[in-house]
């Protein structure tokens, strides 16, 4: 089915898409030979994007084209491209994924959703202590969006209230937000009043100690998704798992090294995908940006993904000037200390050096502060805390976990 369905997708870019019609152009496109063709094909920066302009965009697409997404520019490189759907032989390919992780999770479609995501506030709800958008649509996303704009500690009894009266199967949102919630209930050794069927983290980068924090306040499983605004993967997280599935009937991932060459089991590369569900702006061997560990393939065509290192931008430098992915470094290292903390934000200016702040929680002693030096004096990094009130959030209401003042090539 994947090699059906990126054969349509070759041949309809093909004759429809300047860029890639001349990239295709004579070949003929087979079932058979899809894939071939498909990696025959360059790699797509969001670079190249940008100097191709309209060119790389469907041909029926113009300056009146009402459907255009933003994505959030995390890696400082937002990027604004049209959507064009062909749903008469493109299937809703990210409702109906979108259905069956949830199946996975034992919920049906009569299940209430809620989320907590960067949603913006009318000023006149916030000040009614509305800290959430109520919408029609409940499906995929939740009717209910609280914003992690105004979680804090003076407003939390609101989400808490509200979110007890609604009694939801289902807690999706940012981990960002979610820990929040969780770091805000254990502070005041409160409970939900109900049962939640699962947890369901996405839009940003977790570990499974995160997973198994927000699991043991929250008593049900956590389950983990990962995709982009782009639309061109859809990959999940299982309970207890440090892997991610990528499905094959999305589109075609690729773990790439900075040769562009397939990346062995167990080797770490950059995540290409080919998507399947935009031909607007098709993203063909797109570079994502984000890194992992290729797990292997299953016989099914699914992708493995054993860890996410994060993104080309998440990383930090040792005293050597070698660059050390901030994820695996950091959450790998497996210490209590990271429970006791509310909110941080890791920042370099020189190599070997990091500026951490930090919002502390309740349980944050002096052990903890000796425990986090110690974590990162093993490490090689001479660090400076700063303890603080609050972390500014992005304009998208996610957690900023770094900022990294050092050029890639200082």
């Amino acid at each position: 089915m994947q090699r059906r369905t990126l054969k349509k997708f070759l041949q309809y870019v093909q004759e429809h898409n300047s860029y890639f019609g001349t990239l295709l152009q004579g070949k003929n496109i087979t079932t058979k030979n899809a894939n071939y063709i498909l990696h025959e094909l360059p790699l797509l920066s969001k670079e190249i994007i940008r100097e191709k302009g309209r060119f790389i965009y469907n041909d029926n697409i113009n300056e009146k084209w009402s459907i255009w997404r933003n994505t959030g520019g995390s890696t400082g490189e937002p990027l604004h491209f049209p959507v064009y759907y062909m749903k008469s032989f493109f299937f809703d390919k990210e409702l109906i994924h979108q259905a069956y992780l949830y199946k996975k999770m034992g919920c049906s479609i009569s299940d209430t959703i809620v989320s907590i995501d960067g949603s913006r506030i009318s000023e006149e709800d916030v000040r009614n202590n509305k800290f959430w958008n109520v919408k029609k649509k409940y499906f995929p996303y939740g009717n209910i969006h609280y914003s992690t704009l105004y979680l804090n500690e003076e407003n939390f009894e609101y989400y808490y209230n509200s979110i007890n009266s609604e009694k939801p199967n289902i807690l999706r949102g940012y981990p960002s937000g979610v820990k929040t919630f969780c770091q805000f209930l254990k502070e005041r050794s409160l409970k939900l009043s109900f049962k939640l069927k699962a947890v369901y983290l996405t839009s940003e980068n977790f570990d499974e100690e995160m997973a198994s924090h927000i699991s043991s306040i929250l008593d049900c499983d956590v389950w983990g998704q990962y995709g982009h605004t782009e639309m061109s993967i859809f990959a999940y997280k299982k309970p207890h798992e440090s892997c991610y599935y990528c499905s094959p009937l999305y589109g075609v991932t690729e773990i790439l090294d900075e040769n562009g060459n397939q990346v062995k089991k167990g080797e770490c590369g950059e995540i290409v995908v080919t998507g399947f569900t935009n031909v607007g702006l098709p993203f063909i061997r797109y570079k994502t940006g984000d890194f992992a560990v290729y797990g292997g393939t299953k016989r099914n065509g699914t992708i493995i993904i054993n860890n996410l290192l994060g993104r080309s931008k998440d990383y930090i430098y040792d005293k050597q000037g070698k660059k050390i992915y901030l994820v695996g470094f950091v959450f790998g290292g497996h210490i209590k200390a990271f429970n006791d903390i509310k909110e941080w934000q890791i920042r370099q200016s020189e190599k070997g050096k990091l500026t951490i702040l930090i919002v502390k929680g309740t349980n944050y002693t002096q052990s903890t502060e000796d425990e986090l030096k110690g974590f990162f004096d093993k490490k090689e990094y001479d660090i400076e805390l700063i303890y603080t009130d609050k972390i500014e959030k992005t304009t998208r209401g996610k957690q900023k976990f770094l900022i990294q003042e050092i050029k890639e090539n200082e």
